[in-house]
């Protein structure tokens, strides 16, 4: 039996045509932005430079997408929690996060855009902790992720210890390097002004 039949997904051409697509769609605030109540896949993007020493120019700035994430059921709701989980972030502000979203018509084709984009673009913040719900099960009070090492704030995660920073930042250095300079790019986010 050939089982090459059974992976439609792993054709090469899709993952290129999502690209293409995927670059040309607009980035939207988080706080503004309005998705549907569908399966879809999203990129997110900071538009603070402040973020540039912790995370590189590239990412701070919008040019590279920093997260990928998948909603099988409701990007509106997952999105939705973004908003809340960053609110307490101290390095970044809700406003300086934007968002791309891609709509599928299947939990699949969601999961499918998620995966080809992570594979391919290779986001700084994912494998990490950054997604938008606390990761394991009562997660609160147990070790820190190094997306919250790298960016403290949100209240289920406990204190870095430094060991964990210096884990966390070599993450980073090793993400930086093996970035490959051809890769999609976008172009750069004007940050919002601070409040503070």
């Amino acid at each position: 039996m050939d089982t090459a039949a059974l992976y439609p997904w792993d054709d090469p051409t899709l993952t290129d045509q999502l690209l293409s697509v995927a670059v040309d769609i607009p980035r939207v605030p988080l706080e503004e932005v309005d998705p549907p109540a569908s399966p879809g896949a999203y990129m997110q993007f900071f538009a603070a430079p402040q973020l540039g020493p912790i995370l590189g120019d590239a990412v701070a700035n919008g040019v590279v997408c920093c997260y990928a994430g998948v909603a099988t059921w409701d990007l509106r709701d997952r999105l939705r929690r973004h908003r809340r989980n960053v609110s307490s972030i101290e390095a970044v502000e809700p406003g300086e996060i934007y968002i791309s979203v891609l709509p599928c018509s299947t939990p699949a084709a969601a999961v499918f855009c998620e995966r080809s984009l992570i594979g391919t673009l290779d986001p700084m913040l994912n494998g990490i902790g950054w997604g938008s719900q606390v990761p394991g099960a009562q997660r609160t009070g147990q070790r820190c992720s190094a997306a919250d090492a790298l960016l403290p704030g949100r209240g289920w995660a406990r204190t870095a210890t430094p060991l964990q920073v210096a884990a966390a930042r070599m993450h980073v250095v090793s993400n930086l390097a093996r970035r490959a300079p051809s890769g999609p790019r976008w172009a750069a986010l004007a940050s919002p002004a601070r409040s503070w």
